[in-house]
């Protein structure tokens, strides 16, 4: 195949001239090229370009788009990014050999150039001055030009590029849903009928064509937000992406992640770190599509319930309920059941005090509060001596209220023994008492994943704990780590500017599966051995797969990631900051769990 070389030129002196064919490259499914195209041709910008009310321009040229994100017109200029803006290429341009820019002297404070093999990527990075020409090495597809501060101003741009090979596009697997004319996916109660169909462009694993399921809306602060999560109950089990079947699974939006990546970190650090031991759900980025239409990046992930193949916790019909002897006492140390220390419970209407969450006050004056997973209310039903359940006239199920109670009732004072237990860990010997009646190792290995993410969160809500039938209280499955983690505040909406200085150095945080846990634990000497051993216990094979596996997922889903901006942020700067953060916070991470832990 013979060499393409093309140039590409941007000045603002010229008016749009385009030579040889022109191809926009603005879609989700971006164009590739297929055969050598030997044209040389020259594109000029207009001395005035349009930036659209989102504060984005762009312009065309052959196998890619040049965007500008927080831009503006600057008179007698080609373009202006506010602060923090940048300039990149939206698809490849194989190969980049060379790069000039040249920047208007007035106000200026400074840019960066980052080059890599995909989008936005920040593998290599040039400090710019007012004048440049930077050779770049074969081999890289993407560039991008990042303001150092407000207001720099882009006289010139010229781009040197050549395509001599197909660039492979990094698909990734779809999930269409096709709802019944009319219907709208509005409620965290109804289920809106629904055909799904699954699409794994590689072959990994076999396709999910027109399957009958239900989809409404799932979360708690989480739904409220532009880009909405869902919950997908098929009509009978299915496999995705390998894992064992189940009706249920969640489409996270990650909408306050702009990275969509802290979710995906967390869980694939919890699989390294929990193994086979402890249930993790089993992350994959996915386009959802919604009657044809594309909602963007999403994260597959099984649904936390208490089924096979998760948390494996589910008993037939009637088992609580014969729990009890005749005389209606509870043995309540046969019960498996999972909670979740949930704070938001007070603030959402779907939730009922005493029947759905419970509040404890401590006697240090604290109140937490702990939602029921399972199990529930509409668990305690009563069956027949065939085991059938026995329904009322209307065909309802009977639920024996009083068990139910009962058991309420025994759950909120073993778990207020167990928060007052921590309250005291380190005096006398509590520490090995309340070893009895808590798994420290699940703990362990909880904390590790709320450490590595900094996770703050769970200081309140989203901590998941269970309990096997006669077994002791573990800490999981780890869930929730889109909006607070990686010592990122909770803001309301995604990170605009996360910043890339003192933060990225913070050290330990004691906040993880909440304040009162944590303080205790990490602070005992003992806890924080069993930390260690468990941190000491993973190879460094699996720690190197973990990072290798993390960089793959962020190339992967990079040029998605684009178009998910597009649609819910409208600020490509806003997305490219927070993979340099993310990317650098996990760089940064291992090395301090090395040495939190003495190696």
């Amino acid at each position: 195949m013979r060499k393409n070389r093309v140039l590409f030129a941007l000045s603002g002196v010229s008016a749009l001239v385009l030579t040889g064919a022109f191809l926009a490259c603005r879609s989700l499914h971006f164009g590739r090229p297929t055969v050598a195209d030997t044209a040389r041709y020259t594109i000029s910008l207009p001395k005035s370009i349009e930036v659209s009310d989102k504060g984005c321009a762009e312009v065309q040229c052959r196998y890619s788009t040049i965007c500008f994100s927080k831009a503006q017109y600057s008179e007698g200029h080609v373009i202006s990014l506010n602060d923090r803006g940048i300039c990149f290429n939206s698809t490849a341009i194989n190969s980049i050999s060379k790069i000039q820019v040249s920047f208007n002297s007035d106000g200026f404070s400074g840019a960066t150039l980052f080059y890599g093999n995909y989008c936005l990527s920040e593998a290599s990075s040039v400090t710019l001055a007012l004048e440049n020409t930077i050779e770049i090495p074969d081999g890289n597809s993407f560039f991008v030009i990042q303001a150092n501060g407000d207001g720099l101003v882009i006289d010139s741009l010229n781009l040197e590029y050549s395509c001599t090979t197909v660039y492979e596009s990094k698909e990734i697997p779809q999930i269409s849903v096709t709802l019944e004319e009319g219907a709208v996916i509005n409620s965290r109660e109804k289920y809106q009928n629904a055909q799904i169909s699954v699409t794994y462009p590689d072959g990994s694993f076999s396709n999910l064509k027109n399957v009958s399921a239900g989809i409404r809306l799932r979360g708690n602060s989480t739904s409220l937000k532009p880009k909405k999560p869902y919950r997908i109950k098929f009509d009978k089990k299915q496999s995705m992406f390998g894992l064992e079947k189940n009706k249920n699974w969640a489409l996270l939006a990650d909408y306050m992640d702009a990275s969509k990546m802290h979710n995906y970190t967390a869980l694939s650090f919890a699989n390294m770190v929990r193994g086979e031991s402890e249930f993790s759900a089993h992350p994959h980025h996915v386009e959802l599509m919604i009657n044809g239409e594309s909602q963007g990046l999403y994260l597959l992930t099984e649904q936390m319930d208490e089924k096979p193949g998760r948390m494996n916790l589910g008993q037939e019909d009637g088992f609580f309920c014969s729990l009890f002897d005749e005389d209606g006492n509870i043995r309540f140390e046969d019960f498996p059941f999972m909670i979740e220390r949930d704070y938001s419970a007070i603030h959402d209407n779907l939730e009922v005090l005493d029947e759905t969450y419970f509040q404890l006050e401590l006697s240090n004056g604290d109140n937490v509060y702990y939602s029921l997973k399972y199990p529930e209310r509409e668990d305690f039903v009563q069956v027949d001596e065939d085991g059938k359940v026995i329904k009322d006239e209307e065909g309802n199920p009977i639920i024996h209220d009083e068990k139910f109670t009962t058991y309420f009732e025994a759950l909120k004072e073993y778990m207020r023994d167990i928060e007052e237990s921590f309250l005291v860990l380190n005096s006398g010997n509590t520490y090995e008492q309340l070893a009895s009646k808590v798994d420290y190792e699940s703990l362990a290995s909880y904390g590790l994943v709320d450490l590595f993410m900094a996770e703050s969160d769970h200081r309140a809500k989203s901590a998941k704990l269970y309990r096997e039938p006669a077994g002791k209280l573990k800490f999981g499955p780890v869930w929730d780590y889109d909006s607070c983690s990686v010592r990122l505040g909770y803001t309301g909406e995604p990170i605009d500017k996360p910043p890339l200085g003192s933060t990225l150095n913070y050290r330990a945080s004691t906040y993880f599966i909440g304040d009162r846990f944590a303080d205790k634990f990490f602070g005992n000497s003992k806890g924080k051995l069993l930390m260690a051993d468990c941190w000491n216990s993973i190879s460094s094979e699996a720690v190197q797969s973990f990072l290798e596996n993390y960089a793959s997922e962020m190339e992967k889903i990079s040029e998605l990631a684009i178009s998910d901006n597009d649609r819910w942020y409208q600020n490509a700067s806003m997305v490219f900051d927070n993979y340099r953060y993310m990317n650098k916070w996990v760089e940064l991470r291992i090395p301090y769990l090395n040495a939190e832990f003495g190696l």
